[in-house]
């Protein structure tokens, strides 16, 4: 996926997360899930794509209006071409920090996925995208996803920025982003790419 909708995020002193709550620190007087696998959040998990994946990508393909909220709808794709794409994902390496990775719940169930590209360890800047599907929305997945990942980029990488795209016409994303930057109180901008209605 291209990137879609949410933060600009910078550090307050160019080094460390702008906000301990954003970065996986629980708000204060709530407990924080204790787990020994750092890509695991609250809700979700972060892993690699696995071959068997192709189903998944393949379901989810079909509801173009989540697709659409991710990044672009896409012609269908046919079983092989499928397999064939999970099968890619499934053995291909980190190029730098750029990956994929599939977002599942803490019991297993795969339901979305987020990638990080235009990764900058120069400027320590990245961008990322997310699609969580439908019938998983409102739920709080992504912005736990996001927590886990920005910990990783932001503490282990030594990122202290990261965009992510919004189209004009998505709102589902333009509001997530607005929730984000109200209740967590980060420093965000957002970035409109305006499409014209044809």
């Amino acid at each position: 996926h291209c990137p879609s909708a949410t933060p600009i995020q910078e550090s307050r002193d160019g080094r460390s997360p702008a906000n301990r709550f954003e970065m996986g620190h629980p708000p204060p007087g709530q407990a924080a899930r204790m787990s020994a696998n750092r890509w695991e959040g609250e809700r979700v998990r972060l892993r690699g794509v696995d071959p068997a994946d192709w189903e998944h990508f393949q379901r989810w393909a079909m509801d173009g209006e989540a697709q659409r909220h991710g990044w672009m709808e896409f012609m269908p794709k046919g079983t092989e071409a499928a397999k064939k794409f999970a099968n890619e994902k499934s053995a291909a390496s980190p190029d730098g920090d750029n990956y994929s990775m599939i977002i599942e719940t803490l019991d297993g169930i795969p339901i979305g996925d987020l990638n990080t590209h235009a990764c900058d360890r120069l400027n320590r800047r990245f961008e990322y995208g997310i699609a969580i599907q439908r019938e998983h929305w409102a739920g709080g997945y992504a912005a736990d996803a996001l927590r886990v990942l920005f910990r990783f980029m932001f503490e282990e990488r030594g990122y202290n920025k990261v965009t992510a795209w919004v189209y004009a016409f998505n709102a589902v994303s333009y509001t997530h982003l607005r929730a984000h930057e109200t209740v967590l109180d980060l420093v965000c901008r957002l970035l409109l790419e305006k499409k014209t209605d044809h």
